[in-house]
Parts: C-alpha cells; sequence; structure tokens
C-alpha cells in the first residue's frame, strides 16, 4: 500500500508513529502496524480507540459511547420535544469522555513495552488502577 511504501524509508529515524485521524492513514493502520512491529517502533493513533484493535499500540480520544449518549440526548429534544435545532448549544467534547486506551500484545509486538515498569505492566495487563505517590 503506498502510505506503507512512503514510510519505510523514514523507520530506522523515528521512535513512534503517531497517526492522526486522516482516512487514508486510518484506512492503512494495519499495513502501518506490521511496518511498526517490524521495526519495533510504537504505532499511536489519536482520537479513536476502536483502532487498538487493528494493530495500533495506544489511542488516546474519546469514548463512542458518551458521545453517543449526548447525541441521543439532542435527539430527544428535536424529535420528542420539537426544541428547535438553533437554540441547541454545541457541546464540546467532555474531559471525562477522554480516554486512553493500551492494547498490551501490540505494544509488546512493537517494543513500546521495554521501558515499562514491570508492576505498571502488571497492572496494566490486568485491568487495575496505579497512582504513584507524589
Amino acid at each position: 500500500n503506498e502510505v506503507v511504501e512512503r514510510m519505510t524509508p523514514f523507520m530506522e529515524d523515528i521512535d513512534m508513529v503517531w497517526l492522526l485521524p486522516d482516512a487514508s492513514t486510518l484506512e492503512a493502520l494495519e499495513g502501518i502496524a506490521k511496518l511498526c512491529t517490524q521495526h519495533q517502533k510504537f504505532s499511536y493513533v489519536t482520537m479513536n480507540l476502536n483502532k487498538l484493535g487493528q494493530g495500533a499500540a495506544l489511542a488516546f480520544g474519546y469514548s463512542l459511547f458518551d458521545v453517543g449518549r449526548d447525541v441521543g440526548g439532542y435527539a430527544v429534544r428535536i424529535l420528542e420535544k420539537k426544541e428547535p435545532i438553533r437554540s441547541m448549544p454545541v457541546l464540546p467534547i467532555s474531559v471525562d469522555s477522554l480516554r486512553i486506551g493500551i492494547n498490551i500484545e501490540n505494544a509488546k509486538k512493537q517494543g513500546l513495552l521495554k521501558l515499562v515498569d514491570p508492576t505498571v505492566l502488571y497492572l496494566m495487563e490486568h485491568g487495575m488502577v496505579y497512582e504513584k505517590a507524589v
């Protein structure tokens, strides 16, 4: 695929691949993830947690469930309560909706976890919360 071909010459000189929400790169994510694994670089995707299952090691974005709930609230206001759309404020994505996700298997393959404290890795693999005291 064209995206992977264009990225290959740069792989030795980078630390990570950071993908922004763009159709051309997100469609090529599986190939990019294989390239990252081959070169031991980790892939990070912003704004789409669903890409963790397609080869990304890390993702930062919003919860589609939370956004869908907000959209559903607007649908009720429009369809049932007949509220005019122009009277509704534009809602920013709530900070509470932002999430960070890690795919442990992909992160290991891509070399991301070599420098992670074994205790933190254990907690991540077992879905536990870790808060370091300051």
